[in-house]
């Protein structure tokens, strides 16, 4: 692990978790791939994955092995570092994302009971409804369009985060980053393969159609895949291809919690991040077919992670847990 910490310039112990956390999750995949396969995978559409993948490696270990011979001056030195921090920051992020994703679809073809009434149910208990609010959105001029930029917006967000932890080389900020997508996709893919369901566009059909300019088949497009995974007629993972198709509890909740805590030290992205993600998780409900409780479940998800990986992170001997520069001085 300590190879690994220098190669890509994660440190502490934030950085040993988030490393540990994403063998982990290939080992499960491994062991559940083995037993069950409930589909191939076509291997010859994970050429370009593999490339960049092979591509940032090589340049990873030529940044380190120019550090190890200490060659430049100390600003040559720290441009190194902030580059290594960023390409293994999107290493990670490529490597989370091809066993996330392939986790997520093993689960659904699980086919578990779908609990949309358990859901539809629950929403109502709490007074939240999702047809009226559906229809609500598109009233509102410009409402849809802010949605769906900022629904689509997280892999963006990503890179604006480890560019920003690149130039501070707030390190430890980026070990988190890392640490709590893997730490939030477990319980997520667990229980949305316990507890599936086909999405609230689905269960209550709604006549209101806001975003239908935008994408027909917005709030619904996952479902074909979904259909297919339930009733074995799913032949071939194509990672082009895939989407979203967890409904309970909400990833993309998640994600924008997660996206605007790490950038609480920054004072010029934190206000925006909080305003593009709290759209964020609004458009979670009437674009990604989420009903109110899997943004409830996707928010304990997150802050419970975030808990997680404060308590690991303040367990350092010196008590830092904001990392090697502080950026909000930056």
């Amino acid at each position: 692990m300590d190879t690994v910490q220098h190669l890509t310039a994660f440190q502490g112990r934030s950085g040993l978790l988030a490393w540990r956390l994403l063998l982990a999750l290939y080992g499960w995949f491994l062991v559940w791939f083995g037993f069950q396969q409930p589909f191939a995978i076509d291997v010859g559409k994970l050429n370009g994955a593999i490339f960049l993948i092979c591509l940032m490696t090589a340049v990873l270990l030529a940044l380190s092995a120019a550090k190890r011979r200490q060659v430049g001056g100390r600003h040559w030195q720290g441009a190194v570092s902030g580059a290594q921090l960023f390409i293994a920051g999107w290493l990670f992020l490529l490597l989370f994302t091809l066993c996330g994703s392939v986790l997520t679809y093993m689960g659904q073809a699980v086919a578990a009971p779908l609990q949309d009434h358990t859901f539809a149910f629950a929403d109502a208990a709490l007074g939240l409804d999702f047809v009226r609010f559906h229809a609500w959105v598109g009233t509102v001029p410009l409402l849809p369009e802010a949605m769906y930029a900022a629904y689509n917006s997280c892999m963006i967000q990503f890179l604006i985060v480890f560019l920003a932890c690149a130039v501070t080389l707030d390190r430890e900020n980026a070990a988190q980053l890392c640490a709590l997508l893997v730490l939030t996709i477990i319980p997520t893919i667990v229980l949305a393969t316990l507890w599936p369901a086909l999405g609230s566009c689905v269960y209550f059909e709604p006549v209101a159609e806001p975003f239908s300019h935008l994408n027909p088949l917005a709030c619904r497009e996952y479902l074909p895949h979904v259909e297919s995974l339930r009733n074995g007629t799913f032949a071939s993972f194509d990672v082009t291809q895939t989407m979203g198709i967890v409904t309970f509890p909400s990833f993309h909740t998640v994600m924008a919690i997660i996206a605007t805590y790490t950038v609480r030290h920054y004072r010029s992205l934190f206000v925006p991040f909080a305003l593009l993600n709290t759209m964020n998780i609004l458009s979670t409900v009437p674009l990604g077919g989420h009903y109110f409780v899997d943004v409830l479940g996707g928010g304990v998800i997150a802050l419970s992670a975030i808990a997680i990986v404060r308590w690991n992170a303040a367990r350092l001997p010196d008590g830092n847990v904001h990392g090697v520069a502080s950026p909000a001085g930056a």
